[in-house]
Order: structure tokens, then sequence, then C-alpha cells
């Protein structure tokens, strides 16, 4: 079997790193008037620096200078406020440019200059006492407003907890005459990641499962695709019958622009036959232990729910005892550092071959420690051990 690491199987944009999926969906879908009643009070805290600019300068231009620089002030700090928060970068441009056009005019006035004058300073106190008081006062506003906003966010939080313990708990023992590590490290307390190993008389079928999205709406897909797994696995004994009778069931429940990426093994015991599959999904990695070689396998088509009607591909490999197959998310390889990366799944391969002789805690182990060594998390991490006992 020829090995590649191609990485054909992305069908959307890489991602960018966030630090809580929930605060930027908070920030986003904050009501109209809230976020302007939080820009504005960002805009007269901040703008008290614009009057500190012409103080410190100690000469005097013009009213018009001191509005012009303190309303420039203002504006930026609450655009940047804005850009960071909602993570619209593109806006930052705008507000750099502002940032930049305050500097000149100051550069500009400051060669007609006089001295400041004590009704000036009392004006001037009296103003940066206002922007104070404007400030607190809708710093006020705003937080009264989204108090429940955030009890509901962290009530999703709590329930995103634990639907994520129930739909996908560690995985460790014996399915039948295969033995199974797995773990999923979700970014956020609601994964899209999900793992599941069910064995029947004669077959076991293990897979993962990446579910787009985040948050309740990617929790609720998680669960109806399990449980319509687990129903399609008592009368299904091949992957690509089994994906054929999940998909329309994922049609009918996911978001427009949710899908479901999967990768499965199914094992048949009396013939020693691994049948393959990967939907839009990274391949499954599969150490030979009679060569002691990794092969990738991977069959490239569009995840669940992409289609109705759609067609799936599977391949079948003869496996043999001591040998492991290794399925994982795509957030094992994804790192951000100055730009978007993949981590080799040569490296992953090499880790697996490397640990072989070992427990399939001590690979997962190694494992971990050679994404974390590259890996800045960006995404839902899961890793499914297999190995063949007979």
């Amino acid at each position: 079997m020829k090995h590649s690491s191609e990485k054909r199987w992305q069908f959307w944009p890489a991602p960018t790193p966030t630090s809580s999926i929930f605060v930027e969906k908070f920030w986003r879908e904050l009501p109209p008037g809230d976020m302007l009643s939080f820009l504005l009070g960002v805009f007269f805290t901040f703008s008290i620096i614009g009057y500190l600019v012409v103080l410190w300068d100690g000469q005097w231009y013009s009213w018009t200078n001191v509005v012009v620089t303190v309303a420039l002030v203002g504006v930026v700090a609450a655009g940047y406020a804005y850009t960071s928060l909602t993570r619209r970068f593109k806006w930052l441009v705008l507000f750099v440019a502002l940032h930049t056009g305050l500097v000149f005019i100051q550069s500009f006035f400051q060669q007609e200059g006089k001295p400041i004058q004590s009704s000036q300073l009392t004006i001037i106190g009296m103003l940066i006492l206002i922007h104070i008081v404007l400030g607190y006062v809708l710093f006020a506003i705003f937080i009264s407003r989204v108090g429940d906003r955030i009890g509901r966010i962290r009530q999703e939080l709590e329930l995103g907890q634990k639907m994520h313990a129930a739909l996908v708990p560690p995985l460790r023992g014996k399915y039948g005459y295969v033995e199974v590590y797995g773990r999923s490290l979700p970014m956020q307390e609601i994964g899209g990641d999900l793992m599941d190993v069910v064995a029947t008389p004669g077959r076991v079928t293990a897979y993962v499962a990446d579910v787009s999205g985040h948050g309740v709406s990617a929790g609720l897909l998680m669960s109806a695709t399990k449980s319509a797994i687990r129903t399609a696995l008592h009368h299904n004994h091949s992957l690509e019958a089994l994906l054929r009778e999940v998909n329309p069931v994922i049609l009918g429940m996911k978001e427009r622009t949710m899908f479901v990426t999967f990768a499965g093994v199914h094992f048949d015991a009396n013939r020693h036959l691994a049948e393959i599959v990967t939907a839009g999904h990274p391949p499954v990695l599969y150490y030979e232990r009679k060569t002691r070689t990794v092969h990738t396998l991977q069959v490239s088509q569009l995840p669940l729910g992409a289609h109705r009607g759609q067609l799936f591909q599977t391949r079948v490999v003869h496996y043999a005892l001591g040998d492991i197959f290794l399925l994982f998310t795509d957030g094992i390889l994804e790192t951000y550092r100055t730009s978007f990366e993949l981590l080799d799944t040569e490296r992953v391969a090499a880790t697996l071959r490397e640990h072989s002789a070992e427990g399939l805690d001590a690979i997962y182990a190694a494992l971990r420690q050679t994404i974390d060594a590259t890996v800045k998390p960006i995404d839902d991490q899961t890793i499914l051990l297999l190995r063949c006992l007979g």
C-alpha cells in the first residue's frame, strides 16, 4: 500500500485561533443597543487621554484641535475594542489609519501653540469629569443589560459539559477481539468531536466523527449522529450501508451550513478483514506489525450531510494479530503560529511505529507528547487507538 501524507480532506477554510468560542459568540451576537452602550462607554473613558495629551503638551492651539484630538482618541479606542472582541480584524486597518492620523494632526498643530490659560484648564477639567461620569453610567447600563445574557451563556456552558461527558466518554478496554483506548479533548465545553466503539457478534465497529461548529447545536447533531449509527449497526454489516442509512438522518436534522466528517473501521473477525472509510476526514493510520509499516488509508469523498442520495466508497485490508489502527480528528494536526499550519501525519505515523510494542495508553501518551510539542490547539482533539487481538 502506498504511504501518503496528503491532506486533501479539508472542505472548509483554515480556522483562526480563538480563546473562547462563547466569548466571540457573545460579542458578535450582542444586540446593537447593548454594543452601542459598551462602545460609547469605551469612547468616553479613553477619550480622556485626548485631554491629557493637550495638557501634557502645555500648548494651546484651538478648541477645534482639542475636540478633534479627543474624538479621535475615543474612536480609535472604541474601534480597537470592537475589532478585538468581535474578531473583525479587517476593520483594524481603518482604526490604525485613524490612530496614525491622530499623531499627524498633533504634530501639525504644534507649531502654533500658546500657553494654556487657567480658564481653559478649568473647562478641560470639567470636561474630563463629565467624560468619567458618562463612561461610568454607560458601562453600568451595559452591565445591567447583559447580566441575563451572561447567565444564559453560563447555563449553556454547564449543559455543554454534561452533554460532552455523556456523548464522548473516554474509551478503554476490550470490545470483542479489539483492544481500545480513546480520548476526546474538547476545545470548548461543547466540542464537535465524536467517537464510539460498538461490538456485535463477530464484528466490531469503531469510528470518530467531527461535527462542524461548536455549542448546543453541534452537541444535538452529535447526539443524533451517535444514535443513528448505533441503530443502523443492528442490521448493517458494512460501513458503506451504514453511512448510506445515516446520511439522510443527518440531512434532516442539521442546520444548513453544518456537516459531519467521518472515519471508521469495521472489523470482521471471521475473515480477518477491516473495512475502512473516510468521508471528508483525515486518514486512518494502519500499523502492520509484520512489516513494521504504517499505511495511510483514505477514501476522498464528501462528508456526511453534504447532499441527499450520496454514495460512499470504502476500502478493505487484511489485518493480523497485533496490528494497530489509529483514528483521529483534524484537531491534532491543526496549529496556529504566525500562520495556519498542519502537523505532518508522517510525524504522527512515526510516533505510532516507534511505540507500537507498548500498551495503548503508552502509545496515546507518546502521541500526545508529539502533538503538544508542535500544536497549539485551535480545535477539538480526538484520538482512538485500536489493537487487533485475534
